[in-house]
């Protein structure tokens, strides 16, 4: 950046000087409108008139990765608090599987869970 900013200043000094070697009255036309004017004003008019474009064009640059990173931002919030849902949803899956996996090596074993409520030889939905 501060490059950027010596070199910028550089060519500005560039161009005064060009501008103030070069200060003869000179004739401008443009369409129908005509000015007599110094070649001073012409060059810095010129050069003020890129300045102020190349300045606009960059604020319009600035404004869109602007607008992107927030929109950025919101979506990865947004994804951070699904994958944190996600996440807890399998906590309760593995938990269920490990009570499921329990419960079946406890009936491999010949023992029935008492939370279970069924009785050994009842029917179950589990495999023996």
């Amino acid at each position: 950046m501060q490059t950027t900013l010596v070199l910028a200043l550089l060519f500005a000094l560039a161009v005064a000087g060009f501008a103030v070697q070069n200060a003869e009255p000179i004739t401008v036309r443009f369409l129908q409108w005509e000015a007599r004017t110094s070649l001073v004003v012409v060059i810095l008019g010129a050069a003020a008139v890129g300045a102020l474009s190349v300045g606009l064009a960059g604020g319009f640059r600035q404004l869109r990765t602007g607008l992107r990173v927030r929109n950025l931002q919101h979506m990865t919030q947004r994804l951070e608090q699904e994958l944190e849902q996600v996440r807890t949803a399998r906590d309760v899956l593995q938990a269920q599987v490990h009570e499921l996996r329990q419960q079946v090596d406890s009936r491999r074993r010949g023992q029935v869970p008492a939370a279970q409520g069924h009785e050994q030889g009842g029917s179950s939905s589990l495999p023996r």
